[in-house]
C-alpha cells in the first residue's frame, strides 16, 4: 500500500479490504455490515481508501444553527 497522503489507511469508520470472493477487488464498506448492497468495489487499494474518507466526508452531521438566546415568551 502506498504511503503518500494522509489518507493512507482507511477512514476509521469503514473497513477495507481485498475480497476474494468478488474478483479479488477491494472492497470498502462501513464496519462491522456483511450487507453486499452497502460495499462498494475497486480495483486498486489506493482508490478503495480514497473512497473511505470521501464517503465519510457525505456522512458529516449537519451543523447546528445557532441558537437564539432571546426567547420571546421571557420578554416582557
Amino acid at each position: 500500500m502506498e504511503t503518500d497522503g494522509p489518507d493512507f489507511e482507511a477512514h476509521e469508520n469503514f473497513e477495507v479490504f481485498c475480497d476474494g470472493s468478488y474478483y479479488d477487488m477491494w472492497c470498502v464498506r462501513p464496519k462491522g455490515s456483511k450487507d453486499f448492497n452497502s460495499t462498494l468495489h475497486f480495483t486498486k487499494e489506493r482508490d478503495a481508501i480514497h473512497a473511505s474518507h470521501t464517503i465519510a466526508g457525505w456522512m458529516k452531521p449537519p451543523q447546528s444553527p445557532p441558537r437564539n438566546t432571546d426567547n420571546e415568551l421571557t420578554k416582557s
